[in-house]
């Protein structure tokens, strides 16, 4: 490909500047008039398109020259007046249709709490949607319904943030912890009779709110903030975590009982989740009834046994994660998990054991993406990043 044709980009891997060392040249996408606001979730369609949200909630749909990389032509398929903010897409394998996750961040502080906003949509054409799960939780911060993934059998998994920093209430995260908050949740939302409403006995969370109605249930607790997560061709389901922030609120130690304001910042967790096991951030409502979601384990903390640590430790606001579907000729090979990073702007490349259930090298791939947020790859081993803060999408081809 030659680089003339595109807006190529500077290449960066783990601080070295020697092209050998480099195993992806970066390039930003560009063509027929293409241009993105805060992207914030990304996916590939059987269509062969690339789908892009934003902040806003406006969803593009992306056709590109398969030999030039050029954009060839846009399609507008939602509007930022039908979501509010966009933070997963997916397509499901049972009827190849694109489902939105959407939630409100940040909520205006003058008007009235939406405690329940997230919610999942069908897309059945562009400007056309079908809300098939609705009731899920927010917070006052941005931790809210975020990445996606379907399994192979059809079930839904989705990414739900809780909205305290570490099982607490504080003056930065004001809303009390639910029933569905802080988890990797699912929803069989194929089987006959699924009921996407999720409803409450209360229309104001508290220790005491109870689940009443809705086909959604907890997956696995004990998540901060999941950001994305991915269902890999070994059969299991990894999703990163962002941890607990260094002055946003006291830790949970027991059920009644707060500890001293947070004075560090753990690492971010890459987590390979197993079905009702626990992974250390509390939520006393769901504590009620398993007395493990009480108490806070950071993710570098010597925790009991009965509390799944992450398999790697990565840098704050590890965020979207994607699996490399091939063998490429420096480096990359068929099965790595590539994780973006928004803080730092970097991609970095997980490389599992055999066994899937530990990690064996974690190295940078790419520096200098303003807000790197989520990641896909292509059949092909290309890699689409949103880099939010350069309000561009970044693709990396292997050399």
């Amino acid at each position: 490909m030659a680089s003339s044709v595109l807006t190529m980009l500077v290449a960066g891997c783990g601080g070295t500047s020697d092209p050998a060392r480099v195993p992806f040249q970066r390039y930003g996408l560009s063509g027929a008039g293409f241009h993105v606001d805060s992207p914030t979730a990304l996916a590939l369609g059987p269509d062969g398109h690339l789908y892009v949200a934003e902040m806003l909630g406006r969803i593009q749909a992306v056709t590109i020259d398969p030999k030039s990389r050029l954009v060839t032509a846009v399609e507008q398929i939602a509007s930022a007046d039908d979501f509010p903010t966009v933070l997963g897409l997916a397509f499901s394998p049972m009827d190849s249709k694109l489902y939105v996750s959407s939630t409100a961040v940040y909520p205006d502080a003058t008007k009235p709490p939406v405690y329940f906003p997230g919610k999942i949509t069908r897309v059945d054409a562009p400007g056309v949607f079908t809300d098939i799960i609705t009731g899920l939780p927010g917070s006052s911060a941005d931790h809210g319904t975020n990445g996606i993934a379907f399994s192979p059998d059809g079930r839904l998994f989705i990414a739900q943030g809780g909205p305290t920093n570490a099982g607490v209430n504080s003056m930065q995260f004001t809303y009390p912890a639910s029933p569905l908050s802080g988890a990797i949740l699912v929803a069989d939302i194929f089987a006959p009779g699924f009921d996407g409403h999720v409803r409450y006995s209360d229309a104001i969370p508290s220790s005491t709110t109870t689940q009443v109605g809705g086909d959604v249930s907890v997956y696995a607790p004990g998540m901060r903030n999941p950001f994305d997560l991915v269902w890999h061709s070994n059969g299991k389901l990894y999703a990163t975590d962002n941890g607990t922030n260094e002055g946003s609120g006291p830790a949970s130690t027991d059920c009644d009982t707060s500890g001293e304001e947070l004075k560090f910042h753990p690492p971010d967790e890459l987590n390979l989740v197993i079905q009702g096991d626990y992974y250390g951030h509390p939520n006393r409502n769901r504590g009620r009834t398993d007395a493990r979601q009480c108490t806070y384990w950071p993710g570098n903390a010597h925790a009991p046994s009965d509390v799944h640590q992450p398999i790697a430790l990565l840098e704050a606001s590890s965020d979207g994660i994607a699996e490399y579907p091939i063998d490429a000729s420096e480096g990359a090979r068929r099965g790595d998990l590539f994780i973006a990073n928004w803080f730092l702007g970097t991609v970095r490349r997980v490389r599992l054991k055999p066994d899937g259930e530990h990690v064996a090298s974690d190295t940078p791939v790419l520096e200098r993406v303003k807000g790197a947020l989520d990641i896909v790859a292509a059949a092909d081993g290309t890699l689409y990043v949103s880099a939010y803060r350069d309000n561009q999408i970044v693709f990396l081809r292997p050399r």
